[in-house]
């Protein structure tokens, strides 16, 4: 995702950000903990945006051999 910044300081936050979110959720996973639905963080103050993100199991070629 990073490459379509023309802005490296953007791009490399943005590669940050994803090995950051990558990490954070194998290593939940590995833990156990079910992460696999909707989270809602609302931020404090208001005038910083409330977030939603999505984690869904992605379909393998291996999970049809199943």
């Amino acid at each position: 995702m990073a490459a379509h910044y023309h802005d490296d300081e953007i791009a490399e936050a943005i590669i940050e950000f994803e090995r950051n979110l990558e990490s954070l959720v194998l290593e939940a996973f590995a833990s156990g903990v079910p992460i696999e639905q909707q989270w809602v963080f609302v931020s404090e103050p208001s005038s910083v945006p409330d977030w939603t993100v999505r984690i869904e199991r992605r379909s393998t070629a291996n999970d049809a051999e199943d």
